[in-house]
């Protein structure tokens, strides 16, 4: 059961940082485009601040999981069925 939890936890992590990522590509850069280059420049800086408070956290999450299945078996590397 442990094992599951990671594994769920993991795919639950990795899938908001894809979506977190695919929606920054696809809404909020081209949003930012379309601004004035001192307007840009201020939201870009907003963004890049923001993101490097909540980012290294979120991204170091998945790796520490796969680390923590490592002890819980060699099943734990396979994403057999959650």
């Amino acid at each position: 059961m442990p094992l599951k939890t990671v594994r769920l936890a993991n795919l639950l992590l990795a899938g908001t940082l894809t979506g977190n990522e695919l929606g920054t590509w696809a809404a909020v850069h081209p949003a930012v485009e379309r601004l004035s280059p001192p307007e840009r420049l201020r939201a870009e800086q907003e963004l890049t601040r923001r993101f490097g408070a909540i980012m290294p956290a979120w991204m170091g999450a998945p790796l520490r999981l796969v680390g923590a299945m490592a002890p819980l078996g060699h099943e734990g590397w396979a994403y057999g069925s959650l």
